[in-house]
């Protein structure tokens, strides 16, 4: 277990920093991160000749994450292979990843060419707003579920909407599906109370 956590951060870390074949910056990394939700990262290596295929079974599939990842809002997805990866088997291994997510997910996918990873690939993908039971447990995926649902219906795209306030303060209040929070502006930096 410790080293799935340390090759993960390793390959987080890696993927950011490192120039690519197909680059992802912080900025990527922050689109994803800031939908929110529970993000869970995934990791799969394979050597096998259908490897486009293997590799995401292999990530999505790995024993010690048994998650469903059908409601995921986002993904950030870093494939790395050796000389012989093509990029038409990136972006199948990328569209695989991506089928089996929320439709209307929101996928960044990068892939890398190291010389060492000849005749494998590696696939490291992080989560986002993963609605599964095994993850949050079966309460809390209700309320997940709830929330989600009662924006939805409301028609608001984001987590928060602006409530009118009243006073010639420079606080203003905002509703979100957690409670109540009381924003105010202090030298141009957003205090949340």
């Amino acid at each position: 277990m410790d080293q799935i956590i340390a090759e993960t951060v390793k390959g987080i870390s890696e993927t950011i920093t490192q120039p690519s074949l197909i680059n992802l910056d912080y900025a990527d990394m922050s689109t994803i991160m800031d939908q929110g939700g529970v993000a869970v990262m995934l990791v799969g290596e394979t050597q096998d000749k259908n490897k486009t295929q293997e590799v995401v079974n292999d990530a999505m599939n790995h024993p010690l994450l048994d998650v469903d990842y059908r409601g995921a809002s986002g993904g950030l997805v870093h494939i790395t292979g050796g000389p012989d990866l093509t990029l038409k088997e990136a972006e199948g291994i990328a569209n695989s990843i991506t089928e089996r997510l929320e439709a209307s997910a929101n996928v960044i996918w990068g892939a890398r060419i190291q010389e060492e990873y000849k005749g494998k690939v590696r696939v490291m993908a992080i989560m986002t707003g993963v609605q599964s039971a095994q993850v949050l447990g079966p309460t809390t995926q209700k309320q997940a579920n709830a929330s989600r649902q009662s924006i939805e219906s409301n028609g608001f795209s984001g987590n928060q909407s602006p409530v009118e306030t009243t006073g010639d303060s420079d606080s203003s209040s905002w509703q979100s599906d957690g409670g109540h929070e009381e924003r105010e502006t202090q030298n141009g930096l957003d205090v949340i109370r």
